[in-house]
């Protein structure tokens, strides 16, 4: 019988390449959703996107390291992060909480039974 409620968050380290790496939530509660897009400003659609990317990383991200991040992971250091970077990191939250992204199911066990490297997957495309 499956289980309502999402577990403890679990955690998955991704590797960027370069040294850096960055730990992605696995497990993220609707009311962090909820409360994510209650801070979006609904009436204006660009400034809603990018509330809710801030949000959204602030909620995934468990941790950050390596020579790129010389800032501690905060919420005034996502908002200086690049804007590719900050796309791929969304996209590594989205992808391990794939809920977020209308993907269906997430399971946190499976999802995080190991270390993934994104950096092949980035130089493969």
């Amino acid at each position: 019988m499956p289980r309502r409620f999402i577990e403890p968050p679990s955690v998955v380290r991704e590797d960027l390449g370069d040294g850096d790496f960055v730990d992605i939530r696995i497990g993220i509660k609707w009311r962090e959703l909820i409360d994510l897009y209650d801070e979006a400003d609904m009436s204006k659609s660009a400034k809603r996107t990018g509330r809710a990317m801030q949000g959204l990383l602030e909620v995934g991200l468990a941790a950050w390291g390596g020579p790129g991040f010389d800032q501690e992971l905060t919420p005034e250091a996502i908002a200086l992060l690049r804007p590719e970077d900050a796309t791929r990191l969304a996209q590594l939250v989205g992808t391990h909480n794939p809920f977020l992204m209308g993907g269906g199911d997430s399971d946190p066990k499976g999802a995080a039974s190991g270390t993934t490297d994104s950096s092949k997957a980035d130089a493969a495309s």
